[in-house]
């Protein structure tokens, strides 16, 4: 097992891990969910297999690779291979996170006060884009 970095959403360094096993859907196989999330916001990251260790392995995996130091919007074929994995969107009016699906048709983000703004694929980058932590604000001079 590896040392978890800190949370990639909100950079707290508490992240619990937990293991349940479970049967996986549609195959049927026994295997294990493992989710690992963060105490202070909420972010998650959940995989299963059919070992204990290999989905404690990937989960981890999982995490750790979401924390990056540079944070340059995402292209769109980055956003769409992020499945599952939390991205900070931001629009015009607002922004928020949202977990991203394969084949989503569109991408919703979860705003400060608590209203979901739909972002479609076909305006990336003219009206929105996507990151993998919160962006800094940019500095006012």
């Amino acid at each position: 097992m590896s040392e978890l970095k800190p949370c990639p959403c909100c950079d707290a360094d508490n992240p619990f891990k937990r293991a349940i096993p479970e049967v996986g859907i549609p195959s049927g196989d026994s295997g294990y969910r493992v989710t690992i999330k963060c105490r202070d916001c909420g972010c998650s990251i959940t995989r299963w297999a059919l070992k204990k260790a290999w989905a404690i392995e990937s989960a981890e995996a999982a995490w750790n690779r979401r924390a990056q130091p540079d944070n340059a919007p995402l292209t769109l074929d980055e956003l769409r291979g992020m499945d599952g994995e939390p991205v900070y969107i931001v629009g015009r009016l607002y922004g928020g996170w949202t977990v991203p699906w394969r084949n989503a048709a569109k991408y919703i983000a979860r705003c400060p006060d608590e209203a979901n703004i739909s972002h479609y694929p076909k305006d990336y980058g003219k009206t929105w884009l996507a990151y993998r932590t919160k962006p800094e604000p940019p500095e006012r001079s």
